[in-house]
């Protein structure tokens, strides 16, 4: 039942509505929820590629802990309170654990205001992406159920 309530919510357009309302709550401008482009844009946006050293595959794992570190040396993030936040930056990642990955293919982009520091993130992003030929190993998502 509960699967049938959200999918009905979302088909309606109730929970985008609602996220309009969130956005304009927290003193957004809610337009950005039909026209992202109104959205701050980074002025580099950086390809990261399967490297061709890398064989076709499967992507087994991500290291979301470095991901976030390198939204930090982005600016997206902060290392100190008073360290300001660039909206404008950070990635697009077009990959799960699972999914297929062949040599050259796009596995993210890396969205940045400084060329340089974009382009060591994006390479260092790329590291970040573990491949192989075998099952991924998925973690666990739900723990336990209590009833």
């Amino acid at each position: 039942e509960a699967i049938e309530e959200a999918e009905e919510t979302l088909d309606s357009g109730k929970a985008l509505e609602k996220f309009r309302q969130m956005v304009r709550i927290q003193g957004g401008d809610p337009r950005i929820v039909d026209d992202p482009v109104l959205l701050p844009q980074a002025r580099y946006k950086i390809p990261v590629r399967v490297p061709a050293e890398t064989p076709d595959g499967v992507l087994v794992g991500l290291d979301t802990y470095q991901i976030g570190l390198l939204g930090v040396e982005l600016g997206a993030g902060r290392r100190r309170k008073e360290d300001a936040i660039d909206p404008a930056v950070g990635f697009e990642i077009y990959k799960k654990i699972g999914d297929e990955v062949e040599t050259g293919e796009s596995l993210a982009t890396v969205h940045a205001n400084d060329e340089s520091k974009g382009l060591r993130v994006a390479e260092e992003l790329g590291d970040c992406f573990e491949t192989g030929d075998g099952s991924p190993k998925v973690p666990q998502l739900i723990i336990k159920r209590i009833t």
